[in-house]
């Protein structure tokens, strides 16, 4: 990927984290701008076989992270915000920058628990969902609106840093 892209792929990711801030959804227009920007550009540095490794790139964070989303663990826009990643870097990087997206998640997330100093009702609520969803053999969501937003983290965060970490060959 060259520099433009990379740049382009940057002022995307940070435009999406601050969506996510202000708004705890990231609009379907960036997601969209990002796909046909990725595609195309790929297309443009590689020809068809640039257009095929953007199209996989896309679909793999769909495909693999779909189990998530049904549990609500992730956002439709994490997955999509993923699939931005995938179709300019291409497939190929997908999983290390997804691992390493979810390594810094779980950071951001324990150090939300410790400033929030609530880690005992933190396991408590995953092992009461946890045999809720055995017992009743249904998927709800993990997060509860009732809840509110004081024990959620913005995974557009996470991605981020993940992305920056995988190209800048920390993982």
């Amino acid at each position: 990927m060259d520099c433009l892209q990379h740049s382009i792929l940057l002022a995307i990711l940070l435009a999406a984290v601050i969506m996510d801030f202000a708004w705890q959804k990231i609009r379907n227009w960036l997601i969209g701008a990002g796909l046909i920007l990725g595609a195309g550009l790929r297309f443009y540095s590689g020809g068809m076989q640039g257009l095929e490794e953007s199209v996989m790139g896309i679909l793999f964070p769909a495909i693999c992270l779909w189990i998530l989303f049904l549990f609500r663990v992730l956002g439709a826009g994490d997955i999509k915000l993923f699939s931005v990643i995938g179709g300019f870097a291409g497939v190929e990087s997908m999983p290390g920058c997804i691992a390493a997206a979810f390594i810094l998640g779980a950071v951001l997330a324990a150090v939300k628990i410790i400033r929030n100093r609530n880690i005992m009702s933190r396991l408590q609520y995953l092992a009461a969902y946890i045999t809720k969803t055995i017992s009743t053999k249904e998927i709800e969501p993990y997060y509860q609106a009732s809840e509110g937003t004081g024990n959620i983290i913005h995974f557009s965060l996470a991605i981020f840093g993940g992305y920056l970490i995988y190209m800048g060959g920390f993982f």
